[in-house]
Parts: structure tokens; C-alpha cells; sequence
């Protein structure tokens, strides 16, 4: 078995630049135009194949190399819904066939002719699409409207067709091949002692040899391949643990999900096709012909994070492959063999460690082992190949900005955090940091807002205090068309990692004060980032030991133990904010939070997050009015800050926000009436009865025979609207 490789980008890299070299001369030498280059990817489910053609895409894309690519996965050539459904009505005694995306399940044709169309540079092109979600996630095309095209009139056209799935590469047997392999799995399956895991044993041969022979026409799309990358696993049967990980994790963050039983049967539809197949593509498809084929050996195993003998914080030591178990469990694993046994990661609260050059720690302000500890954790729960913690939310983002320039420009938003503004009002006026505001809701704002001397895009989502949803995947793929150059930032902090993952929707860089909800108790000061280029993390890296701003050893303790408790505390903070939220949309105020159906953004949010959070703001028309509201609360604590177990209130224009200019919160259409309400842990009938006397006391209500109503719903009725605020005023 070759050596495991866990970094694939640095692999395949080299290696399809080298097949383009040498494509490229095969025809320059002739006098002649290189064709488009088609790539086959093949890899086991889990195996990141989605990061890796992502990866390659951005690298072919951008310059030096400046070939557009285009990616195609096999899941876009499955057939419409009807086709499969007819199929399988067919055929319906075969199991395979029941199984969306087995070979026999795709429209090879519309396959063959689209890769004839790329090969031949047509114009305007439209990539095929396949909407999961459809039909209770069995799936349907999409209308060709919502199509992407490629090859537009005056562009560039594709030279790069990145073609991936699980089956690409497969390559038919020969009957008698089959059949064999067929009796050798059933005996060992008849022997009934256990030993057998496959599937192929179990089947009849007639329904695998019509596979087979469907498969067949799939030599059409795999003879166009100038080189194939192979991403193969110790050991097949990590699918069926891989995908009973993915469900567990849905069924703890959504309450949906598969069960370990229908884990099993959708895998099992896929496995008699790896105990086929495998043995082709760790051959090779090509034959004869060397030098075409890369194949790679990912282990899917769990970090060993032993607490005594860490790597230093330098060291790229925290790959993102390393969950094991569902979200919520990971929070609470933490692995910690130091040499006493402790059950809870040690504190080494030290400043300096001895044993000289070489050793893996000398100085904490360089790396300790309980932040290094905490930053494997962290990157773990962020889905980063690396993270690294500073002293605070602020100092995270002070040190993602340092790589600025003079001259650079910064997109962002016009609903920001107050601290957030303030740094960039300080690098704008001090270091020469050109800093657009525009509504980053609006992606037709971003596109024309983005250019090429952009050098970042900075966005918080939900937005704080007006909770707007910014479209993470949709301006990534905006700046990065623009420049691959451009970093993406992410402000995660309203949602934590347990609600939301902006890597996994194109981002490059996410940060959170980890003050708030990671830490949940507002005992500790502290900032995260979440990186998976190594190379921009070395960077942060450099800046953070530089200015001595990393976290210390005692804080990145507590931030450990506040990290374990993130899953319970998040779903109850939840649970009581949805409730609050309904509580005063129903009694007629004008409330922004994701969890309602309201909201504006709804959709976008729920196709992002995994759940809407704990922080809403809700208008009452009068800044006097909110005032003596918020003054009027007894178990809501009065205090900026959110994230903590006990419930807060505040106005932002008066605490949070009260740094930005009130020009510019006037100009940014910021409510200076605004209420934002943190929900906490307690009982929430506590909450309500709080918040209802506090109402009642500053006048903010009417009562009437059902209980009370806002006072501004009677406004908005007389006015004919609903869902926008009054005039603010100073007085109610």
C-alpha cells in the first residue's frame, strides 16, 4: 500500500501541471492549438474530492496558469427524476438499479455530448445540474434555465474540464470477470462466520452483470481523459462509517437525518461496485500508457492528540479530516494521554520551557501546549485544516488585517460591528486601507462593489444589530471569479461552528470572539481563526507570535472547558430565543431574527446555517420608549456582549454600535431605537414574564381582553403597512 497522503492539493497539483505541460507541447509542437484538457477524479465518498477540484480550480483559474476550468461531477449527469423512476420500474427486482447514482443511473448521452461540445470550444454552453432536495431527497434536474454557462460569446474559452464522482474511471469487465469475482464473494458470504463485509456476495449475478454492462457506456467519457487522479482509502468500508458520521451529525444538529440502518442500505447500494471496480482503477484505466495516473491513499482515522508530546503552534497541526464523531460529540472528545493520565487537558502555565534549540516548545509566545491543544480542537469543530487563537475577537481580526497593505482595498458591509468599524476606520484613516461599505445582501451591490485591486472581503452573518443574512457562498464565488487573491473573511461569532461553517461555503478565513458563545460564560477573553491555505495561516501565525497577541495559557483552559458545553447551550438559547421572538412578533412588534419566517432572508439563512441563533432586535418607534424598556428588565442584564448562559439587553446606538458616527448609522439606515435582546439559558417563562412587565412599565403596550399588543402595531395598522418601523422619535 503507497504512503498514506493526507494534503492532496500538493500532490495533484504538480502532477496535472505536468500532464498540461506535455499536452500542451503534443500539439504546439505540430503547429497546432491545444484542445480543452479533460481531468478524470475519482474518490471515495468522504474523501474530499469536492475541496480537491475546488482547490484545482482556483489554482488552473488564476495566473500564472490563467486556464478557465470548469468542473463536472457525475451527480449532474444523474437522470431526471421521471428517467429514474421508469428505471427502476423496469427493473424491479434488481437493487442497483433502485439506487440513485450506480452506473446505469446517468444520462451518458447528454454526458458524451457535452464533453463533444467542450472539446470543440462551442459557444455558450450550458452545464447540466441536479437539485438534491427534490422528491424527498431522491433528487430531480434542474430546469436548464438555472443551467451555468460557459464558453459565453467573447470569453475565454474552457480550457480545463475537471470531470469528478465516485464511479468516474470505472471501466467494465469482461463477464467472465465479473462472474468470478461474484462466486468468490458469495462463498465467503455463504460461510456465515462474519468475515464477509461486502455486498456483491448477496446479489444475484444477472443484476450485477446489467451494471456491468450499462458501464460500458461510460468508456465514452473516460476515453477523453488526458489524466486521471485516483483518491483511494485503506479500506473501502470507511464509506458506511463515514456516512453513519454525516447523518449522526444532521440527526444531533437538525433532527434530521438517516438512521444507522438506512446508512447501511444506501451504502450498500453503492459498495458491490467498489468490490467490482477498485481493483481497475488502483491498475490504472489507461492500460499501457504511463506517467497518466495519480493515485493517493487517504486514511481516514482520528487524530491522536496526545496532550504531552504536542506539536508547537507553528506547525500545520490541526488537518480538518479529524472529526470521528457527530458535531456534538466532538465538542466534548478531547483527547489528552499526557504522562500523568489527567482526564482534563493540562494547564501549562509557563512561560519558558527548557531543553534548548530544537525542542517543541521554548517560549509561550511562540506556542504552549494548551493552546496548541485548543487550536487543533478548535480547527477540528471549524472544519479548517488549521486554527489559531489570540487574545480577543478584536485581536483575531487585527491579526487577519495585518496582511493588508497600503493601497489595498476592503469590502465589507454597512451593518458591522461597532469594534469591527472602528479598526477599520482606524486602518483607513492611519494606514492608508481603502475600506468600501456596501449592503453585502445585495449581490449585484457586491459584484459592481468588488474589483481587481480588492484585496478583501470582510462580512458578518448574521449582521449585528439589524440580523441581516449575507450570501457566503454566492460573494466568495464573486470575489474569487474576480481574483483568487481576494480573501473572503467570515465573522462567525453570532452562530458559533455549531451553527454555521463559512469554509464550507467558500470563505477563506473565519473568525469568532470566542468570548461569546464558545466560551459561553463570559469568563475569558479570547479570538479564533479558522484557515485551511497553509500558507495564509503561516502568515497569521507570524503576525500573532510577533505582536505576542496569542492566547494564554490559563484562557485557552477555560475556552477548552467552555467549548465542551457549546451544543446544549446553543439548542436551549436557541429554543428560548425562537420562543421570544414569536412572543413579541405576535403581540405586534416589528422583530429580526432568522428563526421566523418574516424574516426577508429566510430561505438564504436555512440554506447556510444550521439553526438561526440566540441574538434578535426588535424597533418600538421611540428611542425614549426603548430606553425605559431596557431600563426596566430585571433578570435581562444590561450589557454589550452576547453569547453567555444569562440573558442581555441592550440598545446598540447607545452601547454596542455608539462608536459609529450617528451620521453614519442615520446613512446606514440603523434603527436608533433598535433593541437587541441576547437569550440565555434561564426558564423561559422567567424571560417572558420579564420582558412582559418591562413592556407594561415603560408604556410600550396597550392592553386589551387577549393580554397586550405594541403600541406601534397600532401605527403601522393606521398607516396601512406592516413589517416597517414608524418614524423614530425621542419621545413614544
Amino acid at each position: 500500500m503507497p504512503d498514506i497522503i493526507d494534503d492532496k492539493s500538493e500532490h495533484c497539483i504538480p502532477f496535472i501541471l505536468e500532464r498540461l505541460r506535455l499536452h500542451r507541447e503534443q500539439y504546439e509542437s505540430r503547429g497546432e492549438t491545444p484542445p480543452p484538457f479533460f481531468l478524470g477524479l475519482n474518490g471515495v465518498q468522504g474523501a474530499g474530492k469536492t475541496t480537491l477540484v475546488s482547490t484545482l480550480s482556483k489554482t488552473l483559474s488564476s495566473p500564472p496558469h490563467s486556464l478557465p476550468t470548469v468542473v463536472l461531477s457525475i451527480d449532474d449527469l444523474y437522470l431526471p427524476h421521471d428517467a429514474q423512476v421508469a428505471l427502476a420500474e423496469s427493473h424491479p427486482d434488481n437493487p442497483l438499479v433502485q439506487h440513485r447514482g450506480v452506473p446505469s443511473t446517468h444520462d451518458i448521452q447528454t454526458g458524451v455530448s457535452l464533453f463533444e461540445a467542450l472539446a470543440n470550444r462551442k459557444e455558450n454552453i450550458k452545464i447540466p445540474s441536479y437539485d438534491k432536495s427534490q422528491f424527498n431527497g431522491a433528487g430531480d434536474r434542474r430546469p436548464e434555465s438555472e443551467w451555468e454557462t460557459v464558453n459565453k460569446t467573447g470569453e475565454k474559452p474552457v480550457g480545463v474540464i475537471a470531470f469528478e464522482g465516485w464511479c468516474v474511471g470505472f471501466r467494465a469487465l469482461k463477464d467472465d470477470e465479473v462472474e468470478r469475482k461474484w462466486k468468490d464473494a458469495k462463498q465467503q458470504a455463504e460461510k456465515g462466520d462474519g468475515s464477509y463485509k461486502g455486498r456483491l456476495g448477496h446479489l444475484k449475478l444477472e443484476d450485477v452483470l446489467f451494471i456491468n454492462s450499462k458501464l460500458r457506456e461510460y468508456d465514452a467519457l473516460t476515453d477523453r481523459f488526458g489524466a486521471f487522479m485516483h483518491v483511494d482509502a485503506e479500506d473501502t468500508l470507511y464509506v458506511y462509517h463515514w456516512r453513519e458520521q454525516q447523518e449522526a451529525a444532521m440527526r444531533a444538529e437538525k433532527g434530521t437525518g438517516m438512521s444507522q440502518e438506512q446508512v447501511i442500505d444506501f451504502v450498500n447500494g453503492y459498495y458491490p461496485c467498489y468490490e467490482l471496480y477498485t481493483d481497475v482503477l488502483r491498475k490504472g484505466i489507461f492500460g499501457d500508457e504511463k506517467g497518466k495516473q495519480l493515485r493517493l491513499v487517504v486514511a481516514f482515522k482520528h487524530l491522536d492528540l496526545d496532550g504531552h508530546d504536542l506539536p508547537p503552534s507553528p506547525a500545520p497541526s490541526s488537518p480538518s479530516n479529524g472529526r470521528k464523531y457527530a458535531l456534538a460529540t466532538e465538542l466534548v472528545y478531547t483527547e489528552s494521554n499526557d504522562q500523568y493520565n489527567a482526564s482534563s487537558v493540562p494547564i501549562y502555565q509557563s512561560a519558558t520551557f527548557k531543553g534548548g534549540p530544537g525542542q517543541e516548545y521554548d517560549y509561550t509566545r511562540s506556542g504552549n501546549p494548551t493552546r496548541t491543544h485548543l487550536e487543533r480542537h478548535m480547527a477540528k469543530i471549524m472544519n479548517a485544516n488549521r486554527a489559531l487563537v489570540a487574545g480577543s475577537g478584536m485581536g483575531a481580526l487585527d491579526v487577519i488585517t495585518r496582511v493588508l497593505k497600503p493601497g489595498d482595498e476592503v469590502v465589507t458591509g454597512d451593518d458591522l460591528y461597532g469594534g469591527t468599524n472602528r479598526l477599520l476606520t482606524y486602518l483607513k484613516e492611519n494606514n492608508g486601507i481603502i475600506v468600501h461599505h456596501a449592503d453585502t445582501t445585495k449581490l449585484d451591490v457586491v459584484k459592481s462593489t468588488i474589483t481587481e485591486n480588492t484585496t478583501m472581503v470582510l462580512l458578518e452573518t448574521p449582521t449585528n444589530p439589524l440580523i441581516k443574512i449575507v450570501d457566503i457562498a454566492g460573494i466568495s464565488t464573486i470575489a474569487h471569479e474576480v481574483s483568487t487573491k481576494i480573501i473572503v473573511a467570515v465573522d462567525n461569532t453570532m452562530l458559533s461552528p455549531y451553527l454555521q461553517n463559512p469554509l464550507d461555503l467558500g470563505a477563506d478565513v473565519v473568525y469568532e470572539s470566542g468570548t461569546k458563545y464558545l466560551s459561553g460564560h463570559h469568563d475569558v477573553m479570547a479570538g479564533v481563526i479558522g484557515v485551511n491555505d497553509l500558507q495564509l495561516a503561516d502568515k497569521f501565525y507570524f503576525m500573532i507570535n510577533s505582536t505576542g497577541c496569542g492566547l494564554a495559557p490559563f484562557d485557552s483552559w477555560l475556552l477548552l472547558r467552555g467549548i465542551k458545553t457549546l451544543a446544549v447551550r446553543m439548542e436551549k438559547q436557541q429554543a428560548n430565543a425562537d420562543a421570544i421572538a414569536n412572543f413579541l412578533e405576535s403581540h405586534g412588534f416589528k422583530v429580526r431574527y432568522p428563526g421566523l419566517k418574516s424574516h426577508p432572508q429566510y430561505k438564504l439563512h436555512w440554506s447556510q446555517a444550521r439553526g438561526a441563533g440566540a441574538v434578535l432586535s426588535f424597533e418600538t418607534g421611540s428611542i425614549a420608549l426603548s430606553e425605559r424598556i431596557v431600563e426596566s428588565t430585571k433578570l435581562f442584564g444590561i450589557s454589550v456582549s452576547f453569547g453567555c448562559v444569562n440573558s442581555l439587553i441592550s440598545m446598540p446606538c447607545r452601547m454596542s454600535h455608539a462608536s459609529i458616527d450617528p451620521a453614519v448609522r442615520k446613512e446606514r439606515a440603523m434603527p436608533e431605537d433598535i433593541i437587541r435582546l441576547c437569550i440565555g439559558i434561564e426558564d423561559l417563562d422567567d424571560l417572558k414574564d420579564d420582558l412582559s412587565q418591562a413592556l407594561v412599565r415603560a408604556g410600550a403596550v396597550k392592553l386589551t381582553d387577549n393580554g397586550f399588543t405594541a403600541l406601534i402595531a397600532d401605527a403601522l395598522e393606521a398607516a396601512g403597512e406592516t413589517g416597517r418601523t414608524t418614524q423614530v422619535t425621542d419621545e413614544p
